[in-house]
């Protein structure tokens, strides 16, 4: 019977906490602007229609980047005073980019119109922001009126969750969602410099890129819940 009552309670707890509400408010939007993050990673061809590589690259072919993580502007940021603004940043995305334009990306000369893919995007996110707690001094630090001093002491809010954007390059990407501690996330992927990669990393076979690197300057907003 113990134990029957645990459950019951354990059950009502859980089931109360997941009820539908409606009307529930949240606080304003919240907006995080990151230093440029350089993401590097591996991407595989799919070759959709079996015509094209290694002479051309086909409209609906597809390359999927399984794992692009930070490679440089992580795991700390400072601001222009150069007090830290953002510590133990982790990033890593994966992605889809769909060709939409036949065109060979190897060609040198004569230069060819190219055309940049759409992609889609999914990233995870953690970081932690630093904040400051005002809190009474110690005793023995007593103000000539006979008060205390107050002292500073430096906590840390962390943040970790998921967030998607798509586009094409060169213009800026767009955020269009998230979850957990970036809900309802919106803002811009900034890409100020051209998707990079060596030719020399592009198998001769499968059209598979070994590695290639994107700076990327995220200018993040969520709500928080």
């Amino acid at each position: 019977m113990k134990y029957q009552t645990i459950f019951s309670a354990l059950f009502f707890g859980s089931s109360f906490a997941d009820a539908a509400s409606s009307g529930n408010k949240v606080k304003e939007p919240r907006c995080e602007f990151f230093d440029e993050i350089k993401m590097e990673g591996f991407a595989e061809l799919i070759n959709t229609n079996g015509l094209g590589f290694p002479s051309y690259i086909t409209s609906g072919d597809m390359t999927i980047g399984e794992l692009y993580t930070g490679v440089e502007g992580v795991p700390t940021q400072l601001g222009t005073s150069g007090a830290l603004v953002f510590k133990d940043i982790e990033i890593a995305y994966k992605s889809v980019c769909i060709v939409t334009k036949d065109q060979n990306p190897t060609q040198v000369f004569p230069p060819i119109d190219t055309s940049s893919p759409t992609c889609f995007y999914e990233f995870e996110l953690g970081y932690c922001v630093p904040r400051f707690a005002t809190s009474v001094g110690t005793p023995d630090k007593v103000m000539p009126s006979g008060g205390r001093t107050l002292r500073q002491i430096q906590k840390y809010k962390c943040r970790n969750g998921r967030f998607t954007a798509h586009g094409s390059g060169p213009g800026n990407l767009q955020i269009t969602g998230g979850s957990d501690d970036f809900f309802g996330a919106f803002g811009q992927i900034k890409t100020p410099n051209p998707f990079t990669f060596d030719p020399a990393d592009i198998d001769p076979v499968t059209g598979d890129l070994a590695t290639s690197s994107i700076d990327m300057i995220i200018e993040l907003c969520f709500y928080d819940v």
